[in-house]
This record gives structure tokens, C-alpha cells and sequence, in this order.
């Protein structure tokens, strides 16, 4: 990997011996982290009976006022009774509520609940949340996995759960890992935090130590943080994490969580729509990080969320602590503009937030942002959107091979999702003057040509395709067809319920003649697609590293609309002949996630990185956010976190990998999720388990992180 060549597998297994198997590179890696994260309990090992998890999700969703009321103050609300909802042959899940007067009811006492508990759980012994936090990991061995992923995978097109298509084995690997292993790693990254506060009682949490950058940046390393990350995790291949500091003067990363107002606070979550994961990462963390008891709307498109939900946090729930509701946008309004509730968190779109905050049309949020007078009078944290930047830095000593494996790293990871991710690259910046940008880009569009099209499922993004399209009638359409085939009617259909979505669209690439001279005047610099298309900007001028760091990044942050996340491809020759170079692209880039040689899909993996928009965004003016989410160590002064991987890492699921996937893989990683509590797996889930639990911190004294190439261990 030094010299950018074929790789090593993460168990030591030559690339030739590999052959092009993707199991043996990705996909084992997959497997093995599956393993890893599922710990403690053993998560999903023994799944509810068909009759139970239908009862479960059921009860996730009230339809009945309470059979029996006990004190709302005493923290253990009444049960309600609860209806099975039996949809009809050929749906693929339930319908979200309609927001009427009795559900109206049911959502205000649910609140009322929570208010009168927000006191009890601001003031709790993190002993008693430590025990929660058991509850959660010891729950998940109750969810259906299957089900889940079946629910999920719906919502994306993919509703035969018999489809061996590449598309479909892959987003149920995907799914399997992410509903899982993710959970399971954040709440064990804040239990051991919060053991080490048990520990140290009035002292607090320990700070921890930092490096200083050549850029004079303070930066404190806190991945790998555990054996478990370093051994079997991310951290086995050689990848790192840093927090940057906002006071670069600091000698050392205070950390403590954030103290909930006095008497507590209710806090309002609003599922994101595009991922499994994200609306139950949210939820950890206002619950565990801020202190707060969480009311969560899941968003329309997630009902398969309900069920696993209400059972993971069955316990929470029951003592009045979490509560959920599905619904629309009327739902959503009114949890929002409760006086119950008193902080809101989003994540989702810009459009979406600025009505939440200043009304629901341009001209009132005009009126009332020139008065500073929103209609939100309370506070608002927001993880919204991005056009995601992708840069490749020009310097050292590329093959013809290294270009093509970047070339099909970015086209996997923009087409991921039908690229409907605030983490997708929707900017290819390169500079004009390097010797390698014409192959590079013949090596993009060859990828992007072999590679099925996703089933357009988030609403909207036929609309925002076509606005695209309009503004750039000379755009390239690429791609090898549908990803997944119609049904007999020759209809694309997704969840919940029934969705004809349309077919697949075609990959859009704008390559702008100016370079993006034009900035915020560029419409696809400007809007966030949230759709197939991506843009191509060359930088014009000196090609030199050091030169295209700093326009590059001048680029980025001046003429490219957000600041949640970029990425930066430095080939491991130009790091060994610059050694500082990364740190040079990761301080001047103003943005709140930053990935070296990764985007932002493996940088949120990472459970001890904040993930949020760069400070700075005021409300008045928002992009990609307020605030971050998973500071799961509690690093106090974030101002960016920024991940490292090697330049040629074995789990990016590239076209070729993807469509090598044996038919097997899938059902071996559901299949090893949901039976990791009995047998001889049980004691390797465990142990590992033990290590996490441990949190034993790694190589802090002394920490110099490598800026160098890093190589693969064995």
C-alpha cells in the first residue's frame, strides 16, 4: 500500500490470492466487524417470534388512550392498549398516522410523560443511565434483524427479499451492519464514558493529551480509543481519528457532557428519512450526551424504524423517559411548537429547517429573518445539507491502476444511496493543470458507465434531478441501467405502503468549463442535488500540493455551498515527500468532518468523531447546521474532526467488489448477527465486548499521529 500497489487483505492475505472475491477484501472485513460490534449481550441472537414483533410494533404506536393511568411525576407512565395494524396483501408496511384529535391526545400526553420525568432524568446517578444503557444492548437480542433489514431495504426499491441482483445483496449487507454493529458501538463508547465518570466521581472525566500541528492547530487523537477498535475495528487497518480543538492554546482536551438545564429539558428529535441509523444515533445522543428526555418523530419513510425501536428502547419508554410517534408534516408541526417541548434537533433538509425556524413560505422567512424574528423561540440544533466536496490533491507517483481505484472509490461512494446522503460527493475538485486529470476523469466516467442505477426512492428526487438537467442541458448521462428490475406491470415500487417511484435515473456529470469561477452564482454550487449529480470543478493555476491545498480549499469554502463534510485523496508518496501535507488540507479546510483519503459514509462509522457542521453558521443563515451529535467522549471546544485511511483501503465496496458478492454473504451476515448468543461465537462476541467495555485507551503518550504513508498492518 506504501507505493499505492495492490493491496494486503486485513488478514494478511495477498491481493493475488484474493483474487477478485470481494468477501475476502470488503465483505470479510464486513463479517468481522459485524462480529466485533455485536458484543455484551450478543445482540439480535434470539429475534421475537413473528407474533410478538407484530405486537411490538404495534405498541410503538398508540392508538388507544392509556387502560390505567399511574402518577406522571413517578417516572412509570400507565400501558397503553395498542392496535395491530394488518396490511394488506401486496403492502409493504404501514401508512404513517394522520395527524387527528385523537392522536392529537395521545401525542400530548406522551409529552406530558416526559415532562414530568425531564427533572428525574437530568438529576439521575449515571449509575441508573449505565443501567439503561445494559437494557438497550441486552434489548436488541429481541429485535427481528430480518424483519428490520427486509423494512429498510423496502424503502429503497429493493422489496423482494429473494433479489440476488449485486445492487440488492449489497444494501442488505449494508443494512445488516448498520442497524446493528453502529447502534451497538455508540452506546458502548457513552457507557464507557460514563463509567469513567462513575469512576472519578467530582474529578470528572480526564482530560486527554494533544498534539500540535505544524499549522498550530491543537489536536487531540481519539481513534483508536479502545482494544477493540485497534484489533478487529477500523483501527486494524490503520485508520485514525482526531478531534481539532477551537482554542489552539489549550495543553490538553478538557472533556465533560453538557450539564441539561436546570429541572431538564424535553427534546424534540426528527428522524432523518435516508438512513437506518441516523434517527437512533440522534436519539442516543440527546438522551445520554445532552441529558435530555426525547420525544422522536420517525420520519415517514422509516415505519420500519417503530417496531425495533419501541423494543430497544422498551425500558425507557416504559419509565417514561423516550417516547415515539410517527406522522406528517401536521404531526411534526405540532410537536414543534409545543410548549412541552423545549429544544428541537433535526436532521434533515435545509428547506425543511428554515421553515421550522422563520415560517413556512419565502416571503415570511425573509420578513422575519431581516427582523430577527423567528417563529421558533426555542433553542434548535440542525445537521443538514451538504454539496459534499472531493477533492484529489495532485502529487506523487501515480499508476494508471491508482487512478482507477480512486476513480471507482468516488463513483461507489457518490452513487451509494442514489447519492441521496448530505455525505455524498457532489464536487469532484481537482486541478487543472495535472498530468493525471484527463485519466482520472476517463477512469470516473468508465465507472460511472458500468455501474446500476438506484431506484430513485426519497421524494423528490425525480424534481430536483429535472431542475439539474434544466440548468445544464449539456450534462453527460451515464450509467449500465436499472439497479433492480420492475415488477411484471413494469412498475419500480417501494415502502411504505406501496410507492411507484419511477425508474432509475442516469448519472449526471456537469463538468464546469470556468472551474466553478462563478461560486455561489453556479446553481450546482449553490443547491444541494440530493440526487445522482455530480459536478466537476478544475482548479486553474500553480498544480503544485502546497499550492492547490490552499486554492482548493479557498474554493471549497468560499464558493461551495455548506461546511458538514469533504474529502482529500493525498497519494502515499506525495505524504512520505510532504509530511504535513494532510494537516495542511485539515486546517484550512473550514468544514466539521474532514476524511483523508475516505468521504463521509466511514467517517460517521467512527463512533468517537462529533459529526456536525463546522461553528460558525448562524441561524439566519444556515447551510449545513448547528451543533454536533456522537461527541461520545465528551471532548469539550470541537471544531472539526478528521479521519484517516489508508490510500488504498480494502472496504471501499467498489463496482467490481460489488458485483463479485457471492449470493451467500448476505445471509452469512444476518445469519451470524442473529446468532452470535449461542455456540462458540457468544465467547468471541464477549470478550470482545470486555475490551470495549474496558475502553483501554491506546498510545496516548507521546501521540504524534503519522502524517506519512500508512500501511495496512497485518
Amino acid at each position: 500500500q506504501v507505493q499505492g500497489k495492490p493491496g494486503m487483505c486485513p488478514v494478511a492475505v495477498n491481493r493475488s490470492v484474493c483474487a477478485s472475491v470481494w468477501y475476502m477484501q470488503s465483505g470479510w472485513f464486513l463479517l468481522v466487524a459485524v462480529l466485533a460490534s455485536l458484543s455484551g449481550a450478543a445482540a439480535f441472537a434470539a429475534p421475537l417470534p413473528p407474533a410478538r414483533f407484530a405486537a411490538a410494533r404495534a405498541a410503538s404506536r398508540p392508538l388507544a388512550p392509556p387502560a390505567s393511568k399511574r402518577s406522571v411525576r413517578s417516572g412509570a407512565p400507565g400501558r397503553l392498549k395498542m392496535g395491530i395494524v394488518t396490511a394488506k396483501k401486496g403492502a409493504l408496511s404501514d401508512a404513517p398516522l394522520k395527524f387527528t384529535e385523537k392522536v392529537q391526545a395521545e401525542i400530548t400526553e406522551k409529552l406530558r410523560v416526559l415532562d414530568g420525568n425531564k427533572k428525574t432524568w437530568a438529576e439521575m446517578p449515571v449509575a441508573k443511565k449505565i443501567q439503561y444503557l445494559d437494557d438497550i444492548e441486552s434489548q436488541l437480542k429481541n429485535v427481528d434483524l430480518g424483519e428490520w433489514v427486509k423494512g429498510t431495504t423496502a424503502i429503497h426499491g429493493f422489496v423482494r427479499p429473494d433479489d440476488m441482483a449485486p445492487m440488492a445483496k449489497t444494501v442488505r449487507v449494508t443494512e445488516s451492519f448498520l442497524s446493528s454493529s453502529f447502534l451497538l458501538s455508540v452506546v458502548r463508547k457513552i457507557r464507557t464514558t460514563m463509567r469513567e465518570q462513575q469512576a472519578s466521581g467530582a474529578a470528572g472525566l480526564k482530560p486527554l493529551p494533544i498534539r500540535k500541528t505544524a499549522t498550530g492547530d491543537a489536536v487531540v487523537k481519539v481513534y483508536p480509543y479502545s482494544a477493540a477498535d485497534k484489533y478487529v475495528g477500523f483501527g486494524g487497518m490503520g485508520v485514525t481519528g482526531e478531534i481539532w480543538l477551537e482554542d489552539s492554546s489549550v495543553e490538553e482536551a478538557a472533556r465533560e457532557y453538557p450539564t441539561p438545564p436546570d429541572g431538564g429539558r424535553v427534546s424534540l428529535v426528527l428522524g432523518a428519512g435516508n438512513q437506518v441509523l441516523l434517527e437512533l444515533s440522534d436519539v442516543l445522543d440527546r438522551l445520554f450526551i445532552q441529558g435530555e428526555v426525547v420525544m422522536t418523530k420517525h420520519h415517514e419513510l422509516r415505519l420500519a424504524n417503530e417496531a425495533p425501536f419501541a423494543i430497544i428502547f422498551a425500558k425507557l419508554i416504559r419509565d417514561g423517559f423516550v417516547a415515539a410517534t410517527t406522522g406528517d408534516g401536521a404531526t411534526g408541526a405540532f410537536l414543534v411548537n409545543n410548549d412541552l417541548v423545549g429544544h428541537v434537533h433535526i436532521t434533515g433538509g435545509l428547506a425543511t429547517a428554515n421553515k421550522i425556524i422563520w415560517g413556512a413560505t419565502a416571503e415570511e422567512q425573509a420578513r422575519r429573518k431581516a427582523a430577527s424574528d423567528p417563529v421558533l423561540k426555542k433553542p434548535i440544533s440542525t445537521e443538514l445539507g451538504n454539496i459534499s466536496p472531493f477533492i484529489v490533491s495532485p502529487g506523487g507517483d501515480w499508476t494508471d491502476d491508482d487512478l482507477k481505484f480512486q476513480a471507482a472509490h468516488l463513483a461507489a461512494i457518490f452513487s451509494a444511496n442514489n447519492s441521496c446522503n448530505c455525505l455524498s460527493p457532489k464536487v469532484l475538485v481537482l486541478a487543472a493543470e495535472w498530468e493525471h486529470r484527463q485519466a482520472f476523469l476517463a477512469h470516473l466516467r468508465q465507472e460511472l458507465s458500468l455501474t446500476k442505477q438506484w431506484p430513485p426512492y426519497y421524494p423528490g428526487t425525480k424534481q430536483r434531478y429535472q431542475a439539474f438537467k434544466d440548468h445544464y442541458p449539456e450534462a453527460e448521462s451515464l450509467g449500465a441501467g436499472p439497479g433492480v428490475a420492475p415488477n411484471e406491470s413494469g412498475e419500480w415500487l417501494a415502502g411504505p405502503g406501496v410507492r411507484n417511484i419511477g425508474a432509475p435515473l442516469p448519472f449526471l456529470l456537469i463538468d464546469l468549463a470556468d472551474g466553478g469561477a462563478k461560486g455561489r452564482e453556479e446553481y450546482c454550487l449553490n443547491n444541494e442535488a440530493f440526487a445522482p449529480v455530480l459536478a466537476i470543478a478544475s482548479i486553474p493555476g500553480d498544480a503544485t500540493p502546497r499550492a492547490f491545498a490552499a486554492a482548493a480549499s479557498d474554493f471549497c469554502n468560499d464558493k461551495v455551498m455548506g461546511s458538514l463534510t469533504a474529502a482529500v485523496i493525498l497519494h502515499p508518496t506525495l505524504e512520505a515527500a510532504d509530511t504535513t501535507i494532510a494537516d495542511v488540507f485539515a486546517s484550512k479546510l473550514r468544514y466539521g468532518g474532514i476524511g483523508i483519503n475516505t468521504a463521509g459514509q466511514f467517517h460517521y462509522m467512527i463512533d468517537t468523531l462529533p459529526w456536525g457542521a463546522h461553528p460558525g453558521e448562524t441561524l439566519d443563515a444556515l447551510e449545513s447546521g448547528q451543533g454536533y451529535v456522537k461527541n461520545t467522549l465528551g471532548v469539550k471546544g470541537v471544531r472539526k474532526s478528521v479521519v484517516r485511511f489508508p490510500f488504498r483501503s480494502p472496504v471501499i465496496p467498489t463496482r467490481e467488489a460489488v458485483e463479485s458478492l457471492p449470493d451467500f454473504v448476505p445471509k452469512i451476515v444476518l445469519t451470524l448477527a442473529k446468532g452470535l448468543a449461542t455456540g462458540p461465537l457468544m465467547w468471541l462476541s464477549r470478550i470482545w465486548g470486555l475490551f470495549d467495555a474496558l475502553g483501554i485507551k491506546m498510545a496516548y503518550r507521546g501521540y504524534k499521529a503519522s502524517s506519512g504513508p500508512r500501511i495496512t498492518p497485518p
